[in-house]
């Protein structure tokens, strides 16, 4: 600190603070008299500055003495296979990463490539607007059925191409601090290149490249 500044209270005419200046002198200020008191103010303010000053400048040069603090990792044990229903990839890849030694849930596959179109066709039916048919049994139950097991897993991995949902998941499990990854068809460069997929904590290119940063076998 530039300049050390501590209290020094006591009786009588010895009322005041004791304070070191910029070369180490023990210096004394009266507080007896009401111009002593705001002298003092002033001394106190300039030194709280001068010392985020130093503090400032020993970030900005890189003289801080605070080692930088590394993010210490969870092992991903189980892996939600985030993907498209319409995607017949999901399940050979699912396979591919248990026999690497990941618990894998791609159970939401078993639906069919038409459970959103069949979902809201009957809803249409009902006369239920799309607002209204997310308030529905059906809708909530699948749902909470996916939320229950992207808070469970330990990282979530979404196939490309994906649609808004996929997106929405990869975004849930990010903003929880837990890792998500995007993978892109092994040879096959994406149709539609989207920039905010740099949220992903990792793109990879292939299956075994995606093993191998979920740190399997």
């Amino acid at each position: 600190m530039i300049a050390d500044i501590f209290c020094a209270w006591g009786d009588g005419p010895d009322v005041g603070i004791n304070y070191s200046g910029l070369n180490g002198e023990q210096l004394f200020v009266d507080l007896t008299s009401t111009e002593a008191r705001a002298m003092a103010a002033q001394l106190i303010t300039c030194a709280a500055e001068a010392e985020w000053f130093e503090d400032l400048y020993a970030r900005d040069c890189g003289f801080d003495e605070e080692e930088p603090t590394q993010e210490i990792r969870t092992p991903v044990r189980s892996v939600y296979l985030i993907g498209s229903l319409r995607n017949p990839n999901i399940p050979a890849i699912a396979s591919v990463l248990r026999a690497a030694g990941f618990e894998v849930f791609d159970d939401w596959f078993a639906a069919g490539p038409g459970a959103d179109d069949a979902w809201r066709d009957y809803e249409r039916q009902r006369g239920r607007t799309y607002r209204e048919a997310l308030d529905g049994h059906a809708a909530q139950h699948v749902f909470r059925f996916d939320k229950e097991h992207l808070d469970r897993c330990d990282a979530a991995l979404l196939v490309l191409p994906a649609g808004k949902s996929g997106f929405a998941e990869l975004a849930y499990t990010a903003g929880r601090g837990k890792p998500a990854y995007v993978l892109i068809n092994e040879g096959d460069e994406p149709e539609r290149w989207d920039v905010m997929a740099a949220f992903a904590t990792d793109v990879f290119g292939s299956v075994s490249e995606a093993i191998k940063g979920l740190g399997g076998a």
